[in-house]
């Protein structure tokens, strides 16, 4: 037992410079940075989006919220919940309330050293229970990925995450599916700029792939607005999307 907690200790220790000073949100976009929030502190994200899932029909987010809290520098907690309408134009039908609420944790694995990627892994599982009745689902919907991130200068860094989820529905249909996103970003003072290319696959279906870009303007080191727009590049893609959104950082340790 006493050397399980000497272990706790140095793991703990070396995950301590894990946590990074500058804000590094996970939004927009569909990449997630392998950095965590710094321990102690909790950071709010809120985005807005519009999307255009097929002709007359339409998705908004007003708005979706990620809560994000350090923990050690070690681990990261977080909740994500949507105020979600889906809208046929033409039929009139539609769907609104909040979607599942999502529970997660993300890790640092490693950090960068040299050629290799700085690695994370992130978990999330959504609570069906706590859905409005539009959006309550049987099953428990879940996603898992593995990010990673390569710092090429001070100044330009590739983002790349490959994962899998079960995003669960009441027909009882297999929906297990895969995905991956690469984005190169560019720094230039208190911008930052992106482009990203990502993909979702699902067995007895085509693929489903999008193009975006965006940029983030960081007012302070924990205080960033974003805009963001995208489209889609095969049939059963939507056809397009736009979003922006803030993030903010508090620092309990101050």
């Amino acid at each position: 037992m006493y050397r399980t907690y000497i272990n706790i200790i140095f793991l703990l220790i070396t995950f301590h410079g894990f946590g990074q000073d500058q804000l590094n949100p996970d939004r927009p976009g569909e990449s997630r940075t392998p950095e965590l929030v710094k321990g102690y502190n909790l950071q709010a994200e809120l985005g807005f989006r519009k999307e255009k899932i097929e002709e007359a029909q339409y998705m908004y987010q007003h708005p979706e919220v990620l809560l994000r809290f350090g923990l050690f520098n070690a681990l990261e907690l977080r909740v994500k919940l949507a105020s979600q309408t889906i809208r046929d134009n033409i039929s009139k039908a539609k769907l609104n309330g909040i979607t599942p609420v999502y529970f997660g944790v993300k890790a640092k694995i490693l950090p960068q050293h040299n050629w290799l990627p700085s690695i994370g892994a992130l978990a999330e599982v959504g609570v069906p229970s706590l859905a409005s009745g539009d959006y309550f689902v049987t099953g428990i919907p879940f996603e898992f990925r593995t990010l990673f991130n390569n710092n090429i200068t001070n100044r330009f860094s590739i983002q790349y995450n490959v994962g899998v989820s079960w995003n669960e529905t009441n027909n009882h249909t297999d929906n297990k599916q895969w995905m991956y996103t690469i984005s190169p970003v560019y720094k230039i003072n208190d911008w930052q700029l992106f482009v990203e290319q990502y993909a979702f696959l699902r067995n007895g279906t085509s693929a489903e792939h999008y193009f975006d870009g965006g940029v983030q303007y960081f007012f302070n080191k924990d205080f960033a607005i974003d805009v963001a727009a995208g489209a889609g590049l095969s049939e059963i893609s939507s056809s397009y999307y736009i979003e922006g959104g803030l993030s903010y950082r508090l620092d309990f340790t101050r």
